[in-house]
């Protein structure tokens, strides 16, 4: 297993700058396909802690044989909510992406302080070595 590890800003910067620096670490390793979840992944997380969330901020990256786990640490003690979005909401739909595409996703409150990880996996079809 590979642990990356990325401190963000409480920007909407990090978004792109999450997805950069994950594809990175991913596209050499997994499909082209599973890049794309990814990127789309992490970018909900990030944008919710961004805007939800309490500095300090961090994306965190395991390349497991069968997978890839991604986190998205955060100073708010709060849970993800997944809501069901209207037609014509102009959010909401984060989480819920998180929950159909990601083989698994969950929360985890730190254990060291306020704050929680919100994290999801997607299995990694195409590792190389």
């Amino acid at each position: 297993m590979e642990h990356h590890e990325l401190a963000l800003p409480a920007q909407l910067s990090a978004v792109g700058l999450a997805r950069h620096w994950m594809t990175g670490r991913c596209a050499s390793h997994v499909d082209e396909d599973t890049v794309h979840v990814v990127q789309l992944l992490t970018s909900e997380l990030v944008t919710n802690a961004v805007v939800h969330g309490r500095e300090p901020l961090r994306l965190e990256l395991d390349r497991r044989p069968d997978c890839v786990h991604i986190g998205v640490v955060d100073a708010s003690p709060e849970p993800p909510v997944l809501r069901d979005a209207e037609w014509d909401d102009t959010g909401g739909r984060g989480i819920a992406l998180v929950d159909l595409l990601a083989a698994t996703w969950g929360y985890e409150p730190q254990s060291d302080g306020p704050g929680k990880t919100v994290w999801f996996e997607c299995p990694a079809t195409h590792i190389d070595g």
